[in-house]
């Protein structure tokens, strides 16, 4: 009783404190492991909770022992001899932790109070209960038990006991290839999914060769063999497709992962937190930071990323002789992903001028927070309300709890869940958000103020290539791909995948040929153990299939003929190539299945963050006036903001302009949008 109330003192101290009180610099730290240790995969830091090494990881007493770094001078007497005797509090809390039986409870005081109203890089105390929940280097989560053929790590087999079908060959024999257009939905819808992709998870190859094509016994090679009279090794010497098995907990001889089967290691945080543009971690968030008035760098022409011109630290793709600075070098993977990435930098940076012109006594690091959380939370708002219901579907969204209707702008939505492990699921990572890979035409175009000079791009001439840096920066080129992705439709949802995609998927160079996306997303599917597409259709509600037939009602006669010739058995099917043989639910652009698993991970991604937007956070939530504001913003007008010149644009720039989604002038959009005189002089804590 005495500890506990003694933590309940402790934490109510922290609210009373404001900026009006003290200027607070939350310089977060990164959690390093003790010197004669590694990071171990799977190792997170709630496998050492109650270990007095498991402390020293939050709070690094000997270097800083109150963890706020307060300037004295703005403290009344009070206050100052509280902070004075923090130190000692700390010390006082590990004792209490190291003996207590109920760690997790105790552990929250050790999170500091930059966390308590600023998101950290890594993820960490997002969940006050479990601090490590949702971090990076953490493990993936699982709808159902992962598949692996020798129950610990090895990828799935057949039910029989053999191998699965050839990726490569189910992809030729399932997948045509026609590219027909969406009937509303613009090249955007695609390329924010990607986007957000990047942002909730992210594998990584560590320790697998270069090429497993010549490595076929390496433990870290899963390589997919081409059948001599396949149409790429018929035209080219090329005889499989490289593909590195993803790092799990279990590929160190020091892991501490005491479960019988492996999982997968994710490198993101599992927030909707922008940290392909911030960084998911100190180190990468100071390779993007000016440290000057809260700005992101930009390179010479002040608008568009800087450039590194060598490989340093690997943040370029291996071919390439230069290349943007981006936390995240996926990002980079082709022009209208680099145009998405922009923007967000270019918001971030007019957000942090506003900002300071508001509350110039703020200092560099409180003005680089506050426009990252708006930032954030404006990605937050666009991708549940705006692009969210055209791939789940407006209904499906609302009836469980994705999407939320408010009476009064200003209400919040109190559905965060800190019992919810935020970590993101598998089976959505490695099979079914894969399935928006279908959506990607073979071609990108540019649209200018002049059709004349339009421009419609091969879509391979730009994978990872450092030309697309000029392209990006020539001319009207920013203006003209931004509305190339608003008014280009993208690919039909459906059973087809471009040639681009299909044959020249990461082509290098002159040649030819590339890979096949789709056959390397079923044989990741397979990587993660994933299990068939006739447990997860029972799994979602639908009825389990004992013979072919039983497909009947989601997938055509002639993909079932196709499956049955294929695979040996209904329980054989890879989930990533069922559920994309579905019918589409109505509204969404995937099946049943696929709709199921989607909504599962976005209502897990909202519910399981403290900081989510619309949640009422009491240290580090919006109030209300501002949370009004920021449920105006569109991508519309982030897009007439952060573009060079764009005059009109379309009021949902994910659908193409017609009668009921008209054309607007940006002086309109803007007018009606974030009113940041919100943000002036707010304390730090509390609302």
């Amino acid at each position: 009783m005495e500890s506990k109330l003694f933590l309940s003192c402790f934490l109510l101290l922290i609210p009373t404190l404001t900026l009006t009180q003290l200027e607070l610099n939350c310089h977060y730290k990164e959690w390093k492991e003790p010197q004669e240790k590694t990071w171990t995969p799977g190792t997170t830091w709630v496998n050492q909770i109650g270990q007095p090494e498991f402390i020293w990881k939050y709070v690094q007493l000997k270097e800083d022992a109150t963890r706020f770094n307060l300037k004295q001078d703005f403290l009344n007497p009070l206050q100052g001899n509280a902070i004075s005797k923090m130190g000692a509090m700390y010390e006082h809390l590990l004792d209490i932790v190291n003996n207590s039986k109920d760690t997790f409870s105790t552990v929250t005081a050790l999170c500091n109070n930059c966390s308590y109203y600023f998101r950290t890089y890594e993820g960490f105390c997002n969940n006050f209960l479990y601090p490590d929940y949702g971090m990076t280097k953490s493990r993936y989560s699982r709808l159902l038990p992962p598949n692996y053929s020798d129950g610990i790590h090895a990828p799935t087999r057949s039910v029989t006991g053999s191998l699965l079908p050839n990726a490569r060959r189910l992809s030729l024999s399932l997948y045509g290839e026609s590219t027909m257009a969406d009937s509303f939905r613009t090249l955007m819808t695609m390329q924010w999914g990607q986007l957000v992709a990047h942002d909730l998870s992210q594998f990584t190859h560590q320790d697998a060769p270069a090429d497993c094509c010549r490595n076929f016994n390496n433990k870290m090679c899963y390589p997919i063999r081409l059948h001599p009279l396949d149409p790429i090794a018929l035209n080219s010497d090329q005889t499989c497709f490289n593909f590195s098995r993803s790092l799990s907990d279990k590929d160190s001889r020091h892991s501490s992962n005491n479960s019988i089967y492996a999982e997968k290691i994710t490198f993101t945080t599992a927030f909707l937190d922008l940290g392909s543009i911030y960084g998911n971690s100190l180190s990468e968030n100071k390779q993007v930071r000016l440290y000057k008035d809260g700005l992101l760098k930009v390179g010479h022409r002040k608008r568009f990323l800087p450039i590194i011109k060598s490989n340093k630290n690997f943040m370029c793709p291996a071919q390439n002789r230069y290349c943007y600075v981006m936390p995240d070098k996926r990002n980079q993977f082709i022009p209208t992903l680099i145009i998405l990435h922009t923007l967000f930098v270019r918001e971030h940076n007019r957000l942090a001028n506003l900002l300071l012109r508001l509350n110039p006594h703020y200092s560099d690091e409180r003005i680089f927070q506050e426009a990252r959380k708006i930032n954030i939370a404006q990605f937050q708002k666009i991708t549940y309300y705006d692009w969210l219901p055209l791939m789940i579907g407006h209904k499906y969204g609302y009836k469980n709890g994705l999407l939320h209707r408010v009476k009064y702008p200003g209400n919040y939505v109190n559905d965060y869940n800190e019992y919810m492990n935020a970590a993101p699921y598998a089976e959505y990572a490695a099979a079914a958000f894969r399935y928006s890979h279908h959506q990607i035409p073979g071609w990108f175009t540019m649209i200018f103020s002049d059709p004349r000079r339009n421009q419609t791009m091969r879509l391979s001439d730009y994978f990872d290539r450092e030309q697309n840096i000029n392209l990006v920066e020539s001319g009207n080129n920013f203006d003209s791909l931004l509305l190339g992705l608003i008014t280009q439709l993208q690919k039909r949802s459906d059973d087809n995948i471009d040639r681009d995609i299909k044959h020249r998927f990461n082509r290098k160079g002159f040649e030819d040929f590339g890979s096949d996306l789709k056959a390397l997303d079923i044989q990741r599917g397979r990587d993660f153990g994933v299990r068939s597409y006739n447990d997860f259709r029972e799994y979602c509600g639908l009825a389990r299939a004992s013979t072919w037939s039983d497909f009947g009602k989601e997938i055509s006669l002639k993909k079932i003929s196709i499956l049955r010739r294929l695979y040996n058995s209904v329980d054989d099917v890879d989930l990533s190539v069922g559920g994309s043989l579905e019918t589409h639910a109505a509204e969404a652009i995937f099946g049943p299945t696929f709709q199921c698993i989607v909504g599962k991970q976005f209502l897990k991604t909202r519910k399981a963050d403290r900081f989510f937007f619309e949640h009422d956070n009491s240290f580090g939530g919006f109030n209300q006036g501002q949370l009004a504001e920021i449920r105006k913003v569109t991508l519309a007008g982030l897009i007439c903001k952060n573009g060079d010149n764009i005059s009109y644009i379309q009021t949902n720039v994910y659908v193409s302009s017609s009668r009921r989604n008209k054309m607007v002038s940006c002086q309109t959009i803007i007018q009606q949008e974030l009113n940041l005189n919100l943000w002036k002089d707010q304390p730090l804590f509390g609302k």
